[in-house]
C-alpha cells in the first residue's frame, strides 16, 4: 500500500521543523497554541470551514477542527513576523 503526502502537508512539516531547529538554536520564536487542551475538538469550528484563519485577529472558535489529506487539506495561516525574525 502506498501512501502520498500532500504538497500542504509536507510544507507544515517543513515549517514545524523550522520551528524546532529555531529554537533548538535559541532563536526565541512564538508558538500559536490553539484551544484548550482538554482532548476536545469543541472550541473549534465544526463545519463550513475557511481557508484563510488570522490567530492575531480571530477566535480559536473559527479555526477548522480538522485537517486531513481527502476533503479539506489546506489551511492558510495568515502570521504577522516581528522584524527581528524576517
Amino acid at each position: 500500500m502506498s501512501h502520498r503526502i500532500s504538497k500542504s502537508v509536507k510544507l507544515f512539516i517543513s515549517a514545524l521543523a523550522a520551528l524546532l531547529i529555531l529554537s533548538h538554536i535559541g532563536w526565541a520564536v512564538d508558538l500559536y497554541v490553539l484551544g484548550t487542551r482538554d482532548r476536545s475538538d469543541a472550541e473549534f469550528q465544526q463545519s463550513d470551514y475557511n481557508l484563510d484563519f488570522y490567530p492575531d485577529s480571530q477566535p480559536v472558535s473559527m479555526f477548522p477542527k480538522e485537517i486531513n489529506t481527502t476533503w479539506y487539506p489546506t489551511q492558510y495561516v495568515h502570521c504577522n513576523l516581528a522584524q527581528a525574525v524576517v
